[in-house]
């Protein structure tokens, strides 16, 4: 899962593309990528949701926040997510893009995956109940009038 708004992340992305491929690993890419990239013997999947389903590991390469989106999606599927730093930062990030080589660890089962907590935010309104899933932060806002408005926060440990 590339970010390709991301300065280089075509570029790391295409070199994270043959390590994995070099290390004996089949990669699959949701098809909105097929035009980025055409002859990198990836497989593209139509359906986002059941490519995640087939994968192990979602891999993504962008900024913290692209990890953080790839991570609410691979939740959902229950998969682990490598992210791959090509923003400033990479808080969250488990390789550089000088560290490329060390995705033989990875095909080998050789890591140790760290446990996040995801918060599951659910908002009541008229319309009925909308849920959405988050790795770092929540944030409710409407605007720039504060208003008072009533919380309910509770805590389900796994």
């Amino acid at each position: 899962m590339p970010n390709l708004t991301k300065k280089d992340a075509q570029f790391h992305t295409e070199r994270t593309i043959d390590q994995l491929h070099r290390f004996g690993t089949a990669v699959s890419m949701d098809q909105r990528y097929q035009e980025a990239f055409p002859a990198r013997g990836v497989q593209f999947c139509e359906d986002f949701y059941q490519g995640l389903d087939a994968c192990d590991v979602v891999v993504a390469v962008g900024g913290d926040g692209t990890i953080i989106h790839a991570a609410k999606h691979a939740a959902m599927a229950e998969k682990p997510v490598l992210g791959i730093n090509v923003g400033r930062l990479g808080f969250i990030a488990g390789l550089e893009t000088h560290e490329l080589d060390k995705l033989q660890l990875l095909v080998e089962g050789n890591y140790q995956a760290e446990k996040r907590m995801m918060l599951d935010v659910s908002v009541k309104q008229k319309e009925g109940i909308r849920n959405f899933y988050a790795l770092n932060d929540a944030v409710m806002a409407r605007g720039a009038l504060s208003r008072i408005i009533d919380w309910t926060v509770s805590f389900r440990g796994t």
